[in-house]
């Protein structure tokens, strides 16, 4: 079972039946008896433009893609526009780009990776003022900027060897398949708390003005309805708070580069 499935059965589980028909089936679609998806409903209209959108915004999976098969522009001899093709990063878009690493990051012979063990504050301050001064060639750069989708430009770089790789954060799946089952709970509530929120923003108007559809008693449907008032706002407080801190941390490669900075290994 996807994360997102899995979501969509908690909210069926929670939210009554009436209450999804009257916020995410078409009124035309009521009155004609005509058969509508509203777990397919609810992706169209709230997971796919909402949810994801915001967990690329404060999260996205970190990557290092290979530029020996991207596509290179020089526009002067220290800037170059690089466009890499979809097919290396699965199809998904770049939403940030962080450096471009001259020698692979797993790579023995990558300068300064060597006794990285027993070393402390005080070591990794010094290796840093050594590095300031010695005259090797860098080994990165940061000084690049995403220009487009997938499109890269890098500047203040004479020469970029055919073995560099971009660092950058890209989108998650459509299916979110990067989460990891023990965290589906967490984003089964986000998904809880943006659906209650717009069945607030499509209800409440028509509940104010005694708006009945099919007999059903209008106290009962206020009843939910109104619980939801607050609902935007735990949101947006769950999704800055809690969901942010578990995307990262379902991230292997953050939390591994945060583990490497923290005891003073190569980063």
């Amino acid at each position: 079972m996807s994360v997102i499935q899995h979501a969509l059965n908690d909210i069926r589980y929670k939210i009554p039946k009436r209450v999804l028909n009257l916020a995410f089936v078409p009124r035309v679609s009521r009155l004609s008896q005509t058969y509508v998806d509203v777990p397919e409903q609810i992706m169209s209209l709230v997971i796919r433009p909402r949810v994801l959108v915001d967990l690329n915004v404060v999260g996205g999976q970190e990557v290092f893609i290979p530029l020996d098969q991207a596509h290179v522009e020089n526009l002067d001899p220290v800037t170059s526009v690089f466009r890499i093709p979809k097919e290396l990063t699965d199809g998904r878009s770049i939403i940030s780009v962080k450096s471009i690493n001259y020698i692979s990051p797993s790579s023995i012979a990558i300068y300064g990776s060597v006794a990285q063990c027993n070393r402390g504050s005080i070591m990794t301050g010094a290796k840093a003022m050594m590095d300031a001064m010695s005259d090797m060639p860098p080994v990165s750069t940061s000084e690049i900027t995403l220009i487009g989708e997938n499109v890269v430009m890098v500047k203040h770089a004479t020469f970029i060897p055919p073995q560099s790789q971009l660092r950058c954060v890209i989108e998650y799946d459509s299916d979110m398949n990067q989460i990891n089952p023990r965290s589906f709970k967490v984003f089964s509530h986000l998904v809880m708390l943006a659906v209650q929120a717009y069945i607030y923003q499509m209800l409440v108007i028509d509940m104010d003005e005694g708006y009945l559809q099919g007999g059903a008693e209008l106290g009962s449907i206020m009843q939910f309805v109104n619980k939801y008032e607050g609902a935007e706002d735990a949101y947006t407080e769950y999704l800055t708070t809690k969901v942010q801190k578990v995307l990262f941390l379902n991230d292997d490669e953050k939390v591994n580069r945060m583990m490497r900075w923290s005891f003073g290994g190569n980063r």
